[in-house]
């Protein structure tokens, strides 16, 4: 090489030294401007959430002052006990206990460290490298909460939060809740190991089916110790807690292996597995192996119904806004996710232990409503392919001065230990003529109609037809109401306006109303989902009470363990009807059970008034009848889970109801409608 090509060379290094300073010094900047920016994000953050905190009545030295007491009483016990919950009868005696299962704690040192991994590298990829909360997350979720104009989107959450929340705080979405659990966070860490933190974390989150911490549900799902699973297991197991309905491996086990595959890629892009392992676990054949006793005991009807009713109080008090009548079918879409994802949390927290549920139940009366449904339903034995009574029945009693649930049954009591389903509030079927009374005649007394008001049996074009297909000319209401025709009640809703007499659906709380049920036919039962024997004792009852609807539940009390109030049943009524146009409702419903040409004639109760109305649709696939009297109200449902025509008497609902009824009132004084 020459000089002049060496010097030249010389020459030119000493700017790119230059430009490298330069720019090491412009990458500084721009780190500290970025910074300053995150801060200030966090400033106005903190800011605006004193703001609303202060205008909404929270100040910030209560919600320190709560934190601290928790922070307290927080010790090693509060992360290694679970007591059960507990569900009480109308006389607190018990009638089950949940969360009482085979509970595994591990020691730190006893958890496979890739247990460990795994939820780091899903949940929390800086959790050796914060104080107990991630400050971009907060920023992040913070910047949302102010977007959405005070509700919380996004949550920010370490694994030392998640841990505070599933612990020591409910899950509701709001600020004081998150400022709260962000306090007691950076506490913990202060007062506990990482390693501790991660170890009462992995014990004590929740896994599905009645599985908290990874040791029980190793030994739910595979039958083995947790020490003993392959990496793919591993991975497997951890992609359940972010979603135990979603994730669930029994019934959603597509959805689990997906985001076993995703906590696998996670792991692998931080270095905690290598490449041959990465791969190995991906191709591993994930196969259950349920342990041969049961993850868990079959809810009977009575504790089924008492937890969906404690759930969806806890869901209330948390801050959600139940909604039956949505403009779009995005918005019912979305509804009913934040419904299901908010439920499930709710249901996995109460079955995990904790809280104590004083229900109106009268078990003497829950036994007598089994029985009469199991005997009258005894010579149905035809089973389906899943070993089931084909047909089924339901049933539900409410106690008419308070609007109590007093008994209820989602089935035959020989398929409990088959299936658990609680037909009586889950099972949405079309109620034929007994929403006839809900919809068209009580709404036009409401509008100046009586009974005795006098309208045309005549054919319809494009409507129902009368069940024996001929038409009778002039008829009163009453008189239509008895033989259960089809064209007034239908004439009726399209003259008072269909969205009008929906409404009075709503306000009773009927869960699956949709835009195409804004249409006359709904006066002879077509819905294009239908209700349940719960929503209609719950509307029957309401006629009962002189139009006055209190929501129907089991629950009267829920408190913590350790005694502290949660929630009281105030059996708040709301008017929905006007006290004439029930009366007249009720007289009319009486002659259904009393008059020659009634569908029920026959089967009024023999110490008490009481009134009614039967229900048949369409080629006998649902068969009901709704009765009350002036202590109670009783519905009773008869069909087939898979809709089919039932080769069975019609009138099969209307002697249960009876049966049971009459005996439930033996004793009781007379007493007449009001």
């Amino acid at each position: 090489m020459s000089k002049i090509t060496k010097k030249a060379k010389n020459r030119n290094s000493k700017p790119v030294k230059k430009k490298r300073k330069k720019a090491k010094k412009k990458s500084k900047l721009f780190k500290n401007i970025l910074s300053s920016i995150l801060l200030l994000f966090l400033s106005f953050t903190i800011f605006v959430g004193s703001f609303i905190f202060f205008t909404t009545n929270f100040r910030l030295k209560d919600i320190y002052a709560d934190a601290n007491i928790k922070i307290k009483n927080i010790s090693n016990d509060t992360f290694m006990q679970n007591m059960p919950t507990i569900i009480y009868d109308c006389n607190n005696n018990i009638i089950e206990k949940l969360a009482y299962y085979n509970y595994e704690y591990l020691p730190y040192d006893e958890i496979n460290p890739k247990i460990f991994d795994s939820f780091i590298a899903i949940e929390d990829k800086n959790y050796f490298n914060h104080n107990g909360i991630d400050k971009l997350s907060i920023i992040r979720a913070g910047i949302e909460y102010i977007k959405n104009k005070g509700v919380i989107t996004q949550g920010g959450s370490t694994i030392t939060q998640q841990l505070v929340k599933n612990t020591l705080l409910s899950h509701e979405q709001t600020f004081k809740r998150k400022f709260e659990e962000i306090i007691i966070s950076l506490e913990l860490e202060k007062k506990y190991s990482k390693k501790q933190i991660l170890e009462y974390y992995v014990n004590n989150i929740y896994f599905g089916n009645n599985s908290y911490g990874i040791e029980t549900a190793s030994l739910n799902y595979f039958n083995k110790s947790s020490k003993d699973l392959t990496l793919g297991q591993i991975a497997f197991l951890v992609a359940i807690p972010n979603n135990p309905t979603m994730y669930d491996p029994l019934t959603k086990i597509h959805n689990t292996l997906k985001r076993q595959k995703l906590i696998l890629s996670k792991m692998l892009k931080l270095n905690f597995i290598s490449e041959k392992q990465y791969i190995d676990a991906c191709k591993e054949n994930v196969e259950l192996n349920t342990r041969k006793n049961k993850i868990y005991t079959e809810d009977n009807y009575m504790i089924s119904y008492a937890l969906d009713c404690t759930i969806k109080e806890l869901m209330l008090l948390n801050g959600f806004k139940f909604q039956t009548n949505f403009k779009t079918l995005d918005e019912r879409t979305n509804y009913f996710n934040k419904f299901d994802k908010l439920y499930s949390e709710f249901n996995s927290k109460i079955r995990k232990g904790g809280y104590n549920i004083h229900t109106s139940f009268e078990v003497n009366k829950q036994q007598l409503l089994q029985s009469t449904l199991d005997n009258y339903l005894l010579p149905y034995n035809e089973l389906t392919n899943d070993g089931i009574h084909k047909i089924q029945g339901a049933a539900i009693t409410i106690e008419n001065s308070s609007g109590n649930v007093i008994s209820i049954v989602g089935g035959r009591s020989s398929d409990l230990n088959l299936n658990s389903f609680n037909r009586a509030y889950l099972s949405y079927r079309q109620p034929g003529s007994t929403i006839k009374p809900l919809v068209a005649y009580t709404p036009a007394f409401e509008k100046g109609y009586t009974p005795s008001s006098i309208m045309n049996d005549e054919y319809i074009p494009n409507g129902p037809k009368n069940a024996d297909s001929t038409y009778r000319g002039n008829v009163t209401l009453e008189y239509a109401t008895e033989i259960s025709l089809n064209t007034i009640p239908f004439s009726l809703v399209r003259d008072l306006g269909p969205e009008n007499v929906v409404n009075y659906l709503h306000k009773m709380n009927f869960k699956y109303l949709y835009p195409n049920d804004i249409n006359p036919i709904i006066a002879v039962g077509g819905f294009t989902k239908g209700v349940t024997p719960e929503e209609m004792a719950g509307a029957y009852s309401t006629l009962a009470r002189n139009g006055e609807y209190i929501k129907t539940s089991c629950v009267n009390l829920i408190e913590s363990s350790s005694g502290r109030k949660l929630y009281e049943n105030n059996h708040i009524a709301e008017v929905i009807y006007t006290p004439t146009a029930t009366q007249y409702m009720t007289n009319v419903l009486k002659g259904v059970l009393n008059k020659p040409n009634g569908t029920a004639y026959g089967y009024s109760l023999s110490s008490v008034p009481s009134a009614g109305k039967t229900g048949t649709t369409d080629n006998n696939k649902d068969l009901w009848f709704c009765g009350y009297s002036p202590y109670y109200t009783t519905v009773i449902y008869v069909g087939s889970d898979i809709p089919d025509t039932l080769n069975i008497e019609g009138n099969l609902p209307s002697k249960m109801w009876k049966n049971y009824m009459d005996k439930l009132h033996i004793g009781l004084p007379y007493k007449n409608f009001n």
